[in-house]
């Protein structure tokens, strides 16, 4: 048994002294500390929370703060930054910083200045959503939302702003002057409280390594950038959803590709490998929520279900990640629920560590497309299938990816049949499970017509 503490390997626990992982036991309280700060170390996990920190929350102006200039950001952010745990955004948005541009994110194409990453904070509060989640709570859809649960002004509940604000969750005594709560999802939301490295982090003699070991969050670790992103994006309670929120799905390199983009990747199949973590911590999350109510629904326990036979079919294809072993089938029961919960940990740290390539890649793809018999034995419900065929396209579409953005005309007929695979579990039709598999192999055969191997690299002249 192995147990993980505010000292242990992944720096994401740190700000969970309380909370410790067990292996093979029943977890009361796993990853809903991964949320972003100490102050959160007992809510539970969602958009919103049940109980209030108006109490602790900052004062907020309602006037404006002045645009960040050089002398305002040293002046005024570092002056207490020894007494604050947070800076806030602002603290990052000199030009000399990382509020320069305008020109890498005025282009088609959002892309980060990759030297020094001085335009960072420029695509964040233009470009992010992130950046605007404080006055999606401001909407009159919010506004209905809190209404029909009982609440008040959803900006000043703690069950919106646990998600949409996080600095409301935080105790004034831990915010410098301009840190303010209306940033929404802003730059210590993800690098974690920057009290200890904002000083040290623009020092072009430290290396990653030694960057994160002042406190800064290591996102490079896909296990860690995962578990930043899951508790948000993943597990919704019943009433929130009930009341009108979006139901949640988290599939890290598909929501990754579809940010506008501040950091840069490395590697060509860096995306299937974000794919394989975040579905496996999207998993975990799955589990301890549903381990945690009394009862669920149809299709909770569906959406559970698909998402497991997915990562069944993977573990199966790649022989060196663990695997979900003593399941009494696929059913949703307590003691399998701690089994998936536990195995799902560490197929996501196995896979953030391990190597990603073309064969492994295609390989994967391959084994998913061949199970296009799973649909029409007559063994599930027309739900389960459904749920099942979501998970497989959206995998499909991202280990599909690196491939096409090399080569687009020899993978042109995978992505035309890609095309008509999202149609088939378009949620505006009734879902057909012997459609799909039709068109699940019509997509194998457009696998076979691009090759089984790569093509050879022309030289350069």
């Amino acid at each position: 048994m192995r147990v993980l503490n505010a000292n242990s390997e992944n720096p994401l626990y740190g700000f969970s002294p309380k909370r410790v992982w067990k292996r093979n036991v029943k977890i009361t309280e796993p990853f809903r500390a991964r949320r972003l700060f100490a102050d959160f170390s007992s809510l539970p996990l969602a958009f919103f929370v049940a109980s209030s920190f108006a109490a602790s929350a900052p004062a907020q102006s309602s006037e404006p703060l002045p645009g960040p200039t050089p002398a305002i950001v040293t002046a005024r952010t570092f002056r207490n930054v020894d007494a604050s745990d947070f800076i806030g955004a602002v603290g990052c948005s000199s030009s000399l910083c990382h509020g320069g541009g305008p020109a890498p994110i005025t282009n088609q194409q959002v892309v980060v200045e990759t030297q020094k990453k001085r335009n960072a904070f420029t695509i964040w509060k233009g470009r992010d959503a992130h950046a605007k989640s404080w006055a999606t709570l401001a909407t009159e859809r919010s506004a209905r939302m809190s209404a029909s649960m009982g609440l008040g002004k959803p900006q000043d509940t703690s069950r919106c702003t646990e998600c949409h604000a996080p600095l409301a969750g935080v105790s004034a005594s831990r915010l410098g002057p301009l840190a303010r709560v209306e940033d929404g999802i802003s730059c210590e939301s993800c690098h974690g409280p920057s009290r200890e490295w904002v000083r040290q982090h623009t020092r072009l003699d430290l290396n990653h390594g030694q960057r994160t070991s002042l406190g800064m969050r290591d996102l490079h670790n896909l296990y860690n950038r995962a578990n930043n992103c899951v508790s948000c994006h993943q597990v919704l309670p019943p009433d929130i959803q009930k009341a009108g929120h979006p139901a949640l799905v988290f599939e890290l390199d598909a929501q990754s590709v579809g940010e506008p983009k501040h950091w840069v990747d490395a590697g060509r199949f860096h995306g299937p490998q974000a794919w394989l973590t975040g579905q496996a911590a999207a998993l975990r999350e799955m589990s301890w929520a549903l381990n945690k109510r009394d009862a669920s629904g149809d299709v909770e326990r569906e959406q559970w279900r698909g998402l497991l036979w997915l990562m069944k079919k993977t573990t199966d294809t790649l022989p060196e990640l663990p695997k979900y072993e003593n399941l009494t089938d696929i059913e949703l029961s307590a003691g399998n629920l701690v089994r998936v919960q536990s195995v799902s940990d560490d197929i996501a740290r196995a896979s953030a560590g391990r190597a990603w390539d073309a064969a492994t890649t295609r390989n994967l793809m391959d084994a998913l497309c061949a199970t296009e018999g799973t649909f029409t034995d007559g063994k599930e419900k027309s739900l389960a299938y459904k749920e099942r065929a979501i998970r497989l396209t959206l995998a499909i579409s991202r280990l599909l990816a690196p491939f096409q953005a090399v080569d687009k005309a020899r993978w042109a007929r995978s992505a035309d049949e890609l095309g008509k695979l999202y149609l088939t579990v378009d949620g505006r039709t009734e879902f057909d499970a012997a459609k799909f598999a039709s068109q699940l192999r019509e997509f194998q055969k457009s696998l076979a017509y691009a090759g089984a191997d790569e093509p050879p690299k022309t030289a350069t002249r």
